[in-house]
């Protein structure tokens, strides 16, 4: 009974003290939803403040981020502005003095003139460098140019005495003066530019006639200097001297005497074509070899000669009226009659004086 006892008593001690701590857990349990309750809530509001401190982010990047781009554009575009305008200004340093160097160059090449004139030396860089050494250049260029002109010059004076020399051998041989030659290339040149040819052409035909019989070189005297008519062979003879000069004079580059050639080996052919040495007609005789016929008939008819005297005025203007179309261009007659006071004032300043 006693151990019953006990052991009932401890039963209910251990009910009691069961029963307390269910009481303790379910109050535990309680306070734990409560706590939970509060701790979900909580998060609710952290969540809200979580989104809304998201949103703000948000909000404050894309500001952010316009605000950035705004400024990185501006910026960019200030650079781009200030690349261009440096850009601008290194071209302009470039192409103002290298177009002005260019167009200078052109005119050279276009002018010798302008080797006369300098580049502006504005700058002390390449282009001022550039400027110097090609000022250089142009000095010595047009130093040379004007040492070549003057050797040139010389050159063609040399020429022209040479050929107005071997001119008047020819003319001295058959007992005519010098001055025989140069009214013929006065006579020549004045024809020529009244004819309507250009100056250049009449003056390199002045310079040519002269050798109009250089021919008469290869005539034996006894022919060349017979004081009176020549009959048979001995004309025959004398008619070779076209062919002579022109033998002499054909091989030459030079213009001067291949103008002279073609004054050797026509200035006898006839208009109608019963001249020598081949017999041409009309204008297939060159007008060189047409104009020189003119003058040197005109010459020589009013010269006097150690085989006659000089022919009236009055008899040289028939005979020109008489062989018009027949020894001669009518043309060019025309145009002689036209001028003939000019051809009888050349024919004053170069009138023949003998000792």
């Amino acid at each position: 009974y006693s151990q019953i006892n006990e052991l009932t008593t401890f039963i209910i001690i251990s009910r009691k003290q069961l029963l307390q701590e269910q009481k303790v857990l379910e109050s535990l349990i309680v306070q734990k939803n409560d706590t939970n309750k509060k701790i979900f809530k909580n998060l609710d509001v952290l969540n809200t403040i979580s989104n809304e401190i998201k949103l703000d982010i948000l909000n404050h990047s894309d500001k952010v981020s316009k605000q950035t781009t705004i400024i990185i554009l501006a910026v960019g575009i200030f650079f781009l502005i200030l690349i261009f305008l440096s850009a601008s200004t290194l071209i302009s340093r470039i192409n103002v003095p290298l177009s002005f160097i260019l167009e200078y160059i052109h005119g050279v090449t276009m002018n010798k003139e302008y080797l006369s004139s300098r580049l502006p030396i504005t700058t002390n860089d390449e282009f001022g460098k550039l400027s110097k050494s090609f000022n250089k250049m142009t000095k010595t260029i047009s130093k040379n140019i004007k040492e070549i002109e003057h050797l040139n010059e010389e050159i063609v004076n040399t020429q022209k005495e040479v050929i107005f020399t071997m001119g008047a051998i020819g003319e001295s041989r058959s007992k005519e003066t010098g001055n025989h030659v140069k009214r013929v290339a006065e006579y020549s040149k004045l024809l020529a530019i009244k004819y309507g040819l250009d100056e250049r052409t009449s003056e390199l035909l002045k310079e040519a006639s002269p050798m109009h019989d250089i021919g008469k070189v290869g005539i034996p005297d006894a022919i060349l200097k017979k004081p009176g008519q020549l009959f048979g062979q001995e004309w025959k003879i004398m008619k070779t001297h076209a062919q002579l000069g022109y033998e002499m004079l054909k091989h030459s580059k030079r213009e001067i005497l291949k103008t002279a050639a073609i004054v050797a080996y026509e200035h006898h052919e006839k208009w109608d074509g019963s001249g020598y040495p081949r017999g041409l007609k009309g204008e297939d005789i060159h007008i060189y070899g047409r104009i020189t016929a003119v003058a040197d008939v005109f010459d020589a008819l009013g010269s006097d000669r150690c085989y006659k005297k000089a022919w009236p005025l009055v008899e040289i203007k028939q005979f020109f009226i008489e062989n018009k179309g027949i020894h001669f261009d009518p043309d060019l007659v025309d145009v002689f009659f036209e001028n003939l006071d000019e051809f009888l004032l050349i024919r004053k300043k170069y009138e023949d004086t003998f000792d």
